[in-house]
């Protein structure tokens, strides 16, 4: 399982991604929506490297953690 809370992802002063929450299920396909693909792709980047974004909460195989950078 996956879960994320309130993801937010910033470029300088632009706004990527702002306050995005979702939980993709165990033994379950999910897919991303979204009016274009570069706040998809920012919201996977920001995952899967787990840095460059400012502060939210991520639950992966039911452990949580708060990610902080700086």
């Amino acid at each position: 399982m996956i879960e994320v809370k309130n993801l937010k992802k910033h470029y300088a002063e632009i706004k990527a991604v702002d306050g995005v929450s979702f939980i993709c299920p165990d033994r379950q396909i999910t897919g991303l929506l979204g009016p274009d693909g570069a706040i998809i792709l920012s919201t996977i980047g920001s995952l899967v490297t787990a840095m460059v974004c400012l502060v939210f909460a991520l639950r992966l195989f039911n452990r949580e953690r708060l990610l902080y950078s700086m």
